[in-house]
C-alpha cells in the first residue's frame, strides 16, 4: 500500500503552525527541538514529513555541517519550506514519500559487511508524521526508512501518545474525525508507533513528555550489524 495520504495538507498549510501551537502551545515546539543538541556533526540526515519548514530553520541553525533530505507530500509546505530555507546547498528537497527515499542510501542493503559501509542515513527525524498510518502501512514504511539508515543509526520522533485518559481520547477522537475529513489520512487512531519500532529491532535510548504526557519526544537507535 502507498502509504502517502492525499494532499489534504495543502489547504491546511497557511494556518497548520498556528493552529497546533494555539492547541499546544509550546509544548509542539519544544517536543521537536528537544533532541537537536544530541545530532554530530557532518550528519546526513533524512526527515520525512517535514511540514513548513520552521524545524528545518533550527536545524540547520545549530547543525550548519549537516546534510539534508527534505521529503514532504504536501506541494504548499514543500514550497514554505524551500521559501524559508532558501539558497541552503547542503539541502535537498523532495516532493514525495518514502518512496522518493534516495537509492543511493540503500546500497549497504545487501552489503558484507555494512560496519564500513558509507551509504545510508545517520538521523532520521519523523515529528507528527507516524500517527498518519494504520499500523499495516507503518510497519512497511519502518521497514523502508531501515533499509535506508546505517547501523546503529538514530531516529528522532515527536508525537502524541495514548495513556488512556479521557482528556487524551476526547482530544484523538477530535483531530482523526478533523484530519480524515480535511486531509485524507489513513488513520483512524493513533497507531502505536513506539511498540512497532521496538518490533522493528530499534531500542528507545531517549525520551521527554510534553503536554502532561500526551505528547512524547524520543530517540531511538537501529541495531548494530
Amino acid at each position: 500500500m502507498n502509504s502517502t495520504p492525499f494532499n489534504g495538507f495543502d489547504r491546511l498549510a497557511p494556518i497548520y503552525d498556528p493552529l497546533a501551537r494555539m492547541i499546544y502551545g509550546k509544548s509542539i515546539v519544544r517536543a521537536q527541538t528537544s533532541f537537536l543538541d544530541t545530532i554530530p556533526p557532518f550528519s546526513k540526515i533524512l526527515i520525512l514529513g517535514g511540514g513548513t519548514g520552521w524545524f528545518l530553520t533550527e536545524l540547520l541553525r545549530g547543525h550548519p555541517t549537516c546534510e539534508v533530505w527534505y521529503i514532504e507530500s504536501s506541494a504548499s509546505m514543500l514550497s514554505m519550506a524551500m521559501k524559508k530555507n532558501r539558497d541552503l546547498s547542503q539541502v535537498h528537497f523532495i516532493l514525495g514519500n518514502e518512496e522518493d527515499i534516495p537509492a543511493w542510501s540503500r546500497r549497504c542493503r545487501d552489503s558484507a559487511d555494512r560496519r564500513t559501509c558509507d551509504s545510508g542515513f545517520d538521523i532520521v527525524i519523523t515529528h507528527f508524521f507516524l500517527d498518519l498510518f494504520s499500523p499495516m502501512t507503518l510497519q512497511g514504511l519502518v521497514q523502508k526508512i531501515s533499509v535506508a539508515s546505517r547501523p546503529s543509526a538514530h531516529w528522532m520522533v515527536a508525537d502524541f501518545v495514548d495513556h488512556g485518559k479521557w482528556w487524551q481520547i476526547c482530544l484523538l477522537k477530535i483531530m482523526y474525525s478533523f484530519f480524515r475529513r480535511t486531509c485524507r489520512i489513513e488513520a483512524r487512531t493513533l497507531p502505536p508507533w513506539g511498540g512497532i519500532l521496538v518490533q522493528s529491532g530499534l531500542k528507545m535510548v531517549q525520551r521527554r513528555p510534553y503536554y502532561a504526557g500526551f505528547i512524547e519526544s524520543a530517540v531511538y537507535r537501529f541495531p548494530s550489524p
